[in-house]
């Protein structure tokens, strides 16, 4: 996978004055299972940028691996580094950012250019399938940020105190701030947490930057675009010139229309052999392309080609390829290679990515993608972070059952009225599993405990229900006596009835409890690991496969004594004696 072209002016002199969001991949060089991070421009420098990204997602080994002085001496690419924990902001429905009631944890790492050119590339639209896979700061939020009115004043705290090698950091409105008197700087503060370097004395603290909303973004965007149209015309007006000047060179008038090819393609430019006779497609060229290059005084004459001859470089050969190649030093072509170049960028940057782990799915061919796999492991970091989301996700699809109409519920706090216990009450479907609606219903009462924020009862509650499975497996998968040890009243009737069809006749695809994106990344996972384990079977052979999968061969039964030749003339001859 090649590196986006960055289309974000990084430097100080395009520095809006307030934070830019972006999108950084991490580590640089790699091809696959790339870390995608929101990342937020807050600070820029001479040579670097100050980023605000998620903590706990950038490991310290793969900072350090990349933060050694190069040989050239120039600096690396991760500078210092350290760890805030300040208040998270949402959207809400009217548009506009409240205060959630969960902490973000940002950590700030200084970076050079140019190498963070091929890692920062612009931030999706909104509702943009590759969302999917980005770290945000808030889960399940991609429009949560944190608070930058307090994540600031300490990020230039930190900047001023410390000891940098590299340029000091500065914004673009610093220079309409007034200075802040002696009376109201803080005291000297120690190092912020996780700060890789010690703690210094406190310097002044400026204002937050002003929020920087997606209007803006469209507004540059339009911008751009309506300046395509004069960039066109302007084009065609050197188009013209070029025309003109070609023109009026001496000797044109007399020459043959096409010229003997020279035996290198750099020999001499495209324009110096098209004489009056193809001006008409000269000018649809260089509407499409941009005019070629200046005309360089032509070299000697080359001697007639055979016939029969077959050159080697006689394929046709790129204006601006040539100029760049020949190292013309000429303003317009370096200009219409700029421009080139940022129509270039424009148009990547335009085009979406399909990351959208469903599409495999689609498939009528087998594919060897990862996006289940990644989805799988960003879901698993999610699950390790601990922070209730999964258990807000399900109080929302128990919402979404129980009352449609209503607004599921934001956080935590105000998924307290929500009960499991109602939701089987109302919808059973445990009638052709009676064992596990016992499960089920013993956790739906600590479900309930833990909604209402009663974690001791909680605690009973699973304490008693792994003493009820014990006692059921020890009685050979018979519940009477382990559905008495858990002290639980008989479950209403209609935990035993079957689950009904859906409004179209048709049976659901997953539980209704599971998020349609959770069984998405688990159908993607399961289809790898089908397509892995079927090339695995194609390398070993069809022969090894078998011989691995088959069980191994039942011993032949030994033969029981009595059944030969031997045995049948003894017994005639002890029937002999019995008569006798």
């Amino acid at each position: 996978m090649s590196a986006p072209i960055p289309i974000i002016d990084l430097s100080p002199q395009g520095d809006p004055g307030v934070p830019v969001r972006v999108v950084l991949q991490w580590p640089p060089g790699e091809d696959v299972l790339v870390l995608q991070l929101q990342a937020w421009v807050i600070m820029r420098r001479q040579g670097g940028v100050l980023f605000a990204v998620p903590d706990m997602v950038l490991d310290a080994d793969s900072l350090s691996a990349h933060s050694q002085f190069l040989e050239d001496g120039s600096d690396p690419l991760v500078g210092p580094y350290t760890s805030y924990v300040v208040p998270l902001l949402t959207m809400s429905e009217d548009g506009a950012l409240v205060a959630a009631e969960e902490q973000a944890k940002v950590m700030v790492i200084d970076m050079s250019h140019p190498a963070i050119n091929a890692l920062v590339k612009a931030y999706p639209e909104d509702g943009a399938e590759e969302m999917d896979l980005l770290h945000v700061f808030g889960t399940g939020d991609p429009a949560a940020r944190p608070d930058f009115s307090v994540l600031m004043p300490q990020v230039k705290e930190w900047v001023t105190n410390e000891v940098f090698e590299r340029t000091a950091y500065y914004s673009a409105q610093e220079e309409e701030q007034p200075e802040t008197s002696a009376e109201q700087r803080p005291k000297a503060k120690a190092s912020a947490p996780g700060s890789t370097m010690p703690g210094k004395a406190a310097s002044t603290a400026k204002a937050a930057p002003k929020k920087y909303t997606v209007a803006t973004l469209a507004q540059q965007v339009e911008l751009l675009m309506g300046s395509l149209p004069a960039i066109t015309d302007q084009l065609a007006k050197l188009a013209a010139q070029q025309e003109t000047i070609i023109g009026n060179q001496p000797g044109s008038a007399g020459e043959p229309p096409f010229k003997a090819l020279a035996t290198s393609k750099a020999a001499m430019p495209v324009s110096s052999l098209l004489n009056q006779g193809p001006r008409a497609s000269l000018s649809g060229l260089a509407k499409m392309v941009g005019p070629p290059p200046p005309v360089r005084a032509a070299p000697p004459a080359a001697a007639p080609v055979d016939p029969g001859q077959l050159l080697e470089e006689d394929e046709p050969m790129d204006p601006l390829q040539a100029s760049e190649e020949d190292k013309i030093g000429s303003p317009m072509a370096q200009a219409l290679l700029q421009q080139s170049k940022v129509l270039t960028a424009l148009m990547s940057h335009l085009q979406v990515t399909n990351s959208d782990p469903l599409s495999d799915l689609s498939s009528t061919t087998p594919t060897t993608g990862i996006k289940g796999t990644v989805a799988r492991e960003k879901l698993q970091r999610e699950l390790s972070m601990g922070n209730g989301q999964f258990f807000l996700r399900v109080c929302q699809q128990i919402q979404k059952r129980m009352s449609p109409t209503s607004r599921p519920a934001a956080n935590l706090s105000e998924a307290s009225d929500v009960s499991l216990l109602a939701y089987l009450e109302r919808y059973g479907g445990y009638g052709q599993c009676r064992e596990l609606g016992m499960i089920m219903w013993s956790i739906g009462h600590a479900f309930d405990a833990l909604a209402g924020g009663e974690v001791g009862l909680a605690q009973d509650h699973l304490a008693m229900t792994a003493v009820m499975v014990e006692q059921a497996s020890l009685d050979s998968n018979k519940w009477q006596l382990a559905w008495l040890v858990r002290l639980l009243d008989d479950p209403p009737q209609n935990l035993w009835i079957n689950r009904g069809q859906t409004a179209t006749g048709t049976r659901r695809s997953f539980a209704p409890l599971s998020t349609p994106s959770w069984n998405t990344v688990a159908l993607a996972f399961l289809k790898e690991s089908e397509v892995l384990q079927g090339k695995r079977s194609e390398l070993l052979g069809a022969k090894g496969s078998a011989v691995e999968d088959s069980p191994a061969p039942k011993p032949s039964p030994k033969r029981r004594p009595g059944r030969g030749k031997g045995a049948q003339n003894q017994g005639q001859s002890e029937e002999a004696k019995g008569s006798g």
